[in-house]
């Protein structure tokens, strides 16, 4: 989805909105939107992405509605790898990540795509190139074949199951979602609402897949995967990730969620932890719940 004006006030919009009984959230609100707004008009509309960047985040007091979540946070993240961004819920993995990809603009410190500073990268530019996927995220009303199309642009009269098979999607899946889900579901989508989570993040991976893009954000989006589904999953991203040169962050609460990543940050009372070596991040965790 295009990483726009629009995309980058609806969240604090929404939280003005459930947040209007209380007065101190209210005022971080409004401070984020008007941090979004002036941010905004910084940008150099003119600005490209980088082709592959390496993507340098050194930035310390971040903040989500005037509350600082985060001390300081320094990584790296290169193309071909996948990086894992582990903490409870609340604990600012999701603002972490938004401010990676220009949609939290509250810190200090910078964040460079290569060389290049992101406030001097354009929005459309940023929605070319980068794909967020939450799980709270949007299905059409429409088949399962047009859900997963999306955005994606076509290669000459390639079908959306043409594209997946070209990306390694395994048959049992294709065959999955092309016959029994999609029945399901039906030719308008009549159905989608009531499908079930893991097949709802299903789809919202393989649409950003689909879409090709640089950079993609999974956030939460595993969480519901069965660990067979899983499996092939972590296995797709590990090989379109290698192969692609792209870069991925992988967020969840969930411990297991992020064993195939290359590089883990564990985020906890606002300080931030690097694990090179996915050992020493599975001694610490050990034992921790994966509900």
């Amino acid at each position: 989805m295009m990483i726009d004006y629009s995309n980058r006030i609806q969240s604090p919009l929404e939280n003005i909105q459930f947040h209007s009984n209380n007065f101190q959230y209210l005022k971080g609100a409004l401070s984020n939107l008007l941090e979004v707004e002036n941010s905004f008009k910084e940008v150099d509309a003119d600005g490209n992405y980088p082709n592959e960047p390496t993507i340098h985040v050194h930035i310390n007091n971040l903040k989500n509605f005037n509350h600082q979540v985060l001390k300081q946070a320094d990584m790296v993240i290169s193309p071909g790898q996948i990086i894992g961004l582990s903490g409870v819920s609340g604990s600012g993995k999701s603002t972490l990540a938004k401010a990676i990809v220009g949609l939290q603009w509250q810190y200090g410190g910078y964040i460079n795509y290569a060389n290049v500073p992101i406030s001097k990268i354009s929005s459309t530019a940023m929605g070319e190139n980068v794909s967020y996927v939450s799980v709270d995220q949007a299905l059409f009303h429409a088949s399962i074949e047009n859900n997963l199309q999306g955005f994606a642009p076509l290669t000459g009269q390639e079908t959306a199951w043409e594209h997946l098979a070209r990306l390694h999607v395994p048959m049992p899946m294709l065959d999955y979602l092309r016959t029994t889900l999609s029945k399901k579901v039906g030719s308008e989508g009549e159905n989608i609402d009531k499908i079930a989570d893991g097949d709802r993040q299903l789809l919202l991976i393989l649409r950003a897949l689909l879409e090709e893009k640089d950079f993609i954000i999974m956030d939460e989006t595993l969480s519901s995967l069965d660990n067979e589904r899983f499996s092939d999953i972590s296995n797709l991203l590990r090989s379109y990730a290698t192969s692609h040169k792209i870069k991925v962050i992988v967020i969840s609460h969930k411990s297991d969620r992020l064993l195939f990543a290359d590089h883990v940050y564990s985020i906890a009372n606002g300080e931030i932890t690097y694990f090179s070596q996915l050992a020493d991040w599975e001694a610490v965790y050990e034992g921790t719940t994966t509900c």
